[in-house]
């Protein structure tokens, strides 16, 4: 019998299911959040395995048990990293958590990459299933843009953000209704 092998995607998905067993988002499991953030990357015919890897871990370090040094020997440096850069660093609130964390996402591609799908699946979320919190998404679009805003030309992320700012549209145009 051969050997099964996991794709370090695919591996990364299950320590992401392990690691937020229990957790909701909203009234569903948490792991439904990174299929969205998954799937998102997927739409924009992403195949950076670092991207594809920290999509899925993106939330570990900030919201589970997982540590950096556990990503780092599984997934090598540059996932690390790149999880790192997304974490929330230490605030009062939502606002000085962003402010402190936007610099390290600022200008990374990568680290930019996720944290725009990690947005558009929330903003879907929030249009289609739970629109709990979807007029905080809207309070902080402007800082939001204006913190981690950039042209790609060649790439995925000028294409995120024109999306991002359809969504943005959608809900505000839901949220007058």
């Amino acid at each position: 019998m051969d050997k099964l092998t996991l794709s370090q995607v695919e591996f990364a998905a299950v320590v992401a299911e392990v690691a937020h067993a229990g957790q909701h988002y909203g009234e569903l499991d948490y792991i439904e959040h990174l299929k969205d953030v998954s799937g998102v990357l997927r739409r924009y015919d992403i195949d950076d395995e670092v991207i594809l890897v920290a999509g899925w871990l993106h939330d570990v370090v900030e919201d589970t048990k997982v540590g950096y040094k556990y990503i780092d020997k599984v997934f090598g440096p540059e996932v690390s990293d790149v999880v790192f850069r997304v974490t929330n660093e230490l605030g009062k609130n939502r606002r000085e958590k962003f402010q402190a964390t936007s610099p390290k996402i600022a200008g990374h591609v990568r680290a930019t990459t996720v944290k725009l799908a990690d947005r558009i699946a929330h903003y879907e979320n929030g249009l289609l299933r739970d629109g709990s919190k979807l007029s905080m998404y809207v309070k902080e679009q402007s800082m939001f843009r204006g913190a981690l805003f950039f042209e790609d030309h060649q790439g995925h992320v000028s294409e995120m953000w024109r999306d991002i700012d359809k969504l943005y549209k959608q809900a505000l145009a839901l949220k007058g209704a």
